[in-house]
């Protein structure tokens, strides 16, 4: 199973990326992060200024994964995630975040984030092994994968048969206080 997803992860032949970022600097940052890895055989870069022009471009093309700036004058922090994935479920999400805050970050990951990066701290590895983990992640058929290997593995009648198990085989436990009648049957 792990050879077939490190196989699967490593060849993102065409990579296609929805930027929702409303600062031009950091999209021009994030584009050439994306253009100087060779993880891609060719990178195509949409950017939308704000969340409306994003959910328009979701509407009209196909994308791997969208890049979220959490702070855009139209979305309200983690709403922004909620209607994207309105729109498209299984598309994954990283947030772009200049806010180092842990509590806005766990809110984004609940909400359906596959991985968020820090602004300033983004490198092209770091960005690219980001979207390739979170586009896999995301896969539906990855997603039945698990879930059919965790119903096979953990089923109610499977863990009680296991445990029943490990009960038969293991040897008897010693009194804790000695008495010769005991002691003799051991």
């Amino acid at each position: 199973g792990g050879i077939i997803i490190v196989h699967t992860i490593n060849h993102i032949e065409n990579l296609r990326v929805l930027l929702i970022e409303d600062n031009p600097d950091d999209a021009h940052y994030i584009e050439e992060a994306l253009s100087a890895k060779d993880s891609f055989q060719s990178v195509k870069v949409v950017w939308a200024k704000r969340l409306l022009e994003g959910l328009k471009k979701l509407s009209t093309s196909t994308f791997d994964v969208i890049l979220l700036d959490l702070t855009l004058p139209d979305g309200f922090l983690t709403d922004s995630i909620s209607r994207i994935l309105s729109h498209n479920p299984n598309l994954p999400i990283i947030v772009l975040t200049g806010l180092d805050d842990k509590d806005t970050v766990i809110a984004a990951l609940k909400n359906g984030a596959q991985d968020y990066l820090i602004k300033g701290k983004v490198t092209s590895d770091l960005l690219s092994r980001s979207i390739r983990y979170a586009i896999e992640r995301r896969r539906p058929e990855h997603a039945a994968q698990i879930r059919a290997a965790q119903a096979a593995h953990w089923t109610p009648r499977s863990h009680a048969a296991s445990l029943q198990h490990a009960a038969d085989e293991s040897e008897p436990t010693p009194p804790k206080r000695a008495n010769p009648e005991t002691l003799q049957a051991w």
